[in-house]
């Protein structure tokens, strides 16, 4: 296991680098725990495929800080089913300041989520084990989105939750026009004004798009 982290911190290194994000040896030591945590429940909670824990920082640490630029200046944050902490986790570590809550339906995956972030150091995160529909304790600046599904399907929690003049970043693939077709509409109605973000990840140079929908005062 030794190796493995040593592998993915080079890596994660690299890409911080290549992204001209700047970080310091407590940064890394976050990245590290996260990254033994993630490990030693390999065979415990499926949360990564298999062939994920051979390049967690690539895909997934990596990839959550692409939005970095998008989400400097909120504090307020929401993740809405982040799973194993992507996005919102990465980003945290290197914005401390952020207030953030974890909304994940899944129990266990809940349960994880809390011991993750009391070893890494932060035990102040709310992590919420109920649907993002049924949420009702507050109202975010920024609402973060990966692998949740269908922006038309999740728009009317998101209208709900995020505050006026607030924000919700989509993390999706290059061929998003389709699902942005599908809801302009929608959006336009309920007073978001949508911005697409093509770009390529560090070290694999893989097409990822974030959809940046802010809100009306």
């Amino acid at each position: 296991m030794h190796k493995a982290i040593e592998r993915e911190l080079d890596d994660l290194r690299a890409g911080l680098n290549l992204l001209r994000i700047k970080y310091n040896a407590a940064i890394l030591q976050k990245f590290h725990i996260y990254l033994e945590v993630l490990f030693n429940m390999r065979n415990k909670l499926h949360l990564l495929s298999h062939q994920d824990y051979e390049r967690i920082a690539k895909r997934h640490f990596l990839t959550s800080l692409m939005a970095l630029d998008f989400v400097k200046g909120h504090r307020r944050v929401c993740d809405i089913g982040p799973g194993a902490g992507f996005p919102s986790i990465p980003l945290k570590i290197l914005e401390p300041a952020m207030d953030l809550t974890l909304i994940e339906s899944k129990r266990k995956t809940a349960d994880f989520l809390r011991y993750l972030t009391e070893h890494i150091g932060y035990p102040e995160i709310d992590v919420v084990s109920e649907r993002a529909q049924d949420y009702e304790e507050k109202t975010f600046e920024l609402i973060l989105l990966k692998a949740v599904g269908k922006i038309k399907k999740l728009m009317v929690s998101i209208d709900r939750l995020i505050e006026p003049g607030g924000r919700a970043i989509f993390y999706k693939s290059h061929k998003v026009e389709e699902e942005i077709k599908q809801t302009k509409k929608d959006l336009e109605k309920k007073g978001f004004h949508l911005r697409l973000e093509k770009l390529f990840t560090p070290l694999e140079r893989l097409p990822l798009a974030l959809v940046i929908l802010d809100k009306n005062q």
